[in-house]
């Protein structure tokens, strides 16, 4: 009896060893290891989202000898896509020998990529994608569409520019008649100009292209318009230069052609639209005790919403900085048509912001506001001072800036692999450039004059907001507004040269009642 029982056992045993292994483990010899990836994705509405790929990967690590460190390893990955449904399976094999007992597993899903409706996606929530602890593992995504890689869906953007764009009040005085296509602009009469280090012009082209690399004998880069390189590597050292007569460019783009700029982010909890205008030039000669000008001219204002897409906070720019308005200050209307008439205070039925621009200067404010006075003296002889004042003072309806169609900005990335600055997805291809937008006055006798801008992406407030709602706002503070002084360098046409001391000038920043409305 005793010996059937121990046949029996023998014979259980056997079978256990043999055919209670899964099917994939039958070989004595080895073993083999399975792992599963249950993948699911879908969009903001909950929907399946199917031709999502992406890939999974299986890791087996194995301490072979028994010192608590891996001496060998195997991996294994495959690709997959969703089904029309949103879902995707998928398992992996390893197989190593028998007594490979101590092992670590790393299963996880990488490389999630596709298009919904054509347009490119970003993964803006994913779960349970990776485990250390489990062969089998669920991960869930969710996709947007998002062409430019900000991690705010094309829709939402495309819905929150409409609703709030805005009515552009001009001055009836500005010698600017219209807004500006910038990509037109460059295209048809800009030139690239690039300085080295000594000052001298070492790169002067019609547009296109607008990006331009060069390499040394060595094969280093040493013009790169982007941002980087070894011999030019400031973006004071870059220009765009318009070739256009200057009465010629107050007259902007032609209708049919005239674009307002967009651009929406999204910090923490917060939604921040906005909307940038172009202007061809900011000549305010006669307006100033110098002949102060510049081509192109970024101006914008900045719309904070919260996460229920409601505005809290509007920033108005001014020059070097800008104020914060609640909505309640701000004027708003039902439509952007130029007819509509503006109301204080928002509403979900009057959400176009009203914007009133400075003469010539170009500030955006709001109605009723303050305007900006910069006053210096220079306590040098023969160097003149400046007064400035911005002219805001026009009723509301006497004329406007209107615009045809609106075009997002899109986004940047810096990567020295990519030698610089990059567009993201199809973020303008223009936003990435490091110099100036445009010539500028320059006193080539003392070496004082006025900027042209840069490109939206590198101006104040393209990825952050300032909020100050004092009588001086933020950023016009009297070191903003140091004159420069480098003979040197203002008889090159070029303006990289150190502020004049403290001890040589004075200025006064205030701010006067002269705006519009009146």
């Amino acid at each position: 009896m005793k010996k059937l029982i121990n046949i029996f056992f023998i014979v259980i045993l056997i079978y256990m060893n043999t055919y209670a292994r899964p099917v994939w483990d039958q070989d004595p010899d080895s073993r083999t290891y399975r792992a599963t990836a249950n993948i699911a994705v879908e969009n903001l509405a909950g929907n399946g989202v199917p031709n999502i790929s992406g890939t999974f990967h299986f890791k087996m690590s194995f301490d072979t000898d028994g010192d608590g460190v891996e001496d060998n390893y195997q991996l294994e990955s495959a690709s997959f896509s969703t089904d029309q449904q949103g879902y995707a399976f998928v398992e992996l094999f390893i197989t190593v020998p028998s007594d490979w007992y101590n092992g670590w597993k790393n299963v996880y899903v990488s490389d999630i990529s596709g298009q919904i409706n054509g347009v490119d996606i970003s993964v803006v929530e994913s779960n349970d994608t990776q485990s250390n602890y489990y062969f089998n593992i669920y991960p869930s995504y969710v996709v947007i569409e998002d062409n430019d890689q900000d991690y705010v869906s094309d829709p939402l953007e495309i819905q929150l520019a409409e609703k709030f764009k805005p009515v552009l009040h001009r001055h009836p005085n500005d010698r600017q008649v219209n807004l500006e296509n910038i990509e037109s602009l460059m295209i048809n009469s800009g030139t690239l100009k690039g300085w080295n280090l000594g000052g001298t012009l070492v790169y002067n082209s019609d547009i296109p292209p607008l990006h331009i690399v060069e390499y040394n004998e060595e094969g280093w880069i040493f013009k790169n318009s982007y941002g980087w390189g070894s011999e030019m590597p400031s973006y004071k050292l870059w220009r765009i230069d318009f070739n256009i007569t200057k009465s010629t460019s107050y007259n902007g783009a032609s209708a049919g052609n005239r674009p307002l700029y967009y651009h929406i982010f999204k910090h923490e909890n917060n939604y921040y639209v906005q909307y940038w205008y172009f202007f061809t030039m900011n000549d305010v000669r006669g307006d100033t005790e110098n002949d102060t000008w510049h081509e192109g001219d970024w101006e914008h204002v900045t719309i904070k919403l919260d996460n229920s897409l409601s505005p809290v906070a509007v920033n108005f720019y001014q020059h070097y900085g800008g104020h914060t308005k609640y909505p309640s200050a701000c004027w708003w209307s039902s439509t952007n048509y130029t007819s509509s008439t503006p109301i204080q205070g928002y509403s979900d039925s009057r959400s176009h912001l009203h914007v009133w621009i400075s003469k010539n200067g170009h500030a955006s404010y709001n109605k009723n506001d303050l305007v900006y006075r910069m006053q210096v003296n220079v306590n040098i002889p023969f160097l003149g001072g400046e007064d400035f004042t911005d002219q805001c003072d026009y009723e509301t309806n006497q004329s406007y800036y209107e615009y045809d169609f609106m075009e997002k900005l899109g986004e940047i990335e810096y990567s020295e692999g990519w030698y610089g600055y990059f567009p993201k997805g199809n973020s303008k291809y223009w936003l990435p450039f490091v110099g100036y937008v445009g010539d500028y006055y320059w006193n080539s006798l003392v070496g004082q004059g006025t900027y042209s801008p840069r490109m939206p992406a590198f101006r104040r407030g393209y990825y952050s907001f300032t909020f100050n709602n004092s009588l001086y706002g933020f950023g016009n503070g009297e070191d903003n507004w140091a004159i420069h002084l480098n003979p040197i360098y203002g008889i090159l046409g070029i303006n990289f040269g150190p502020k004049l001391p403290a001890y040589v000038w004075n200025s006064n920043i205030s701010w006067v009642q002269n705006n519009s409305g009146l």
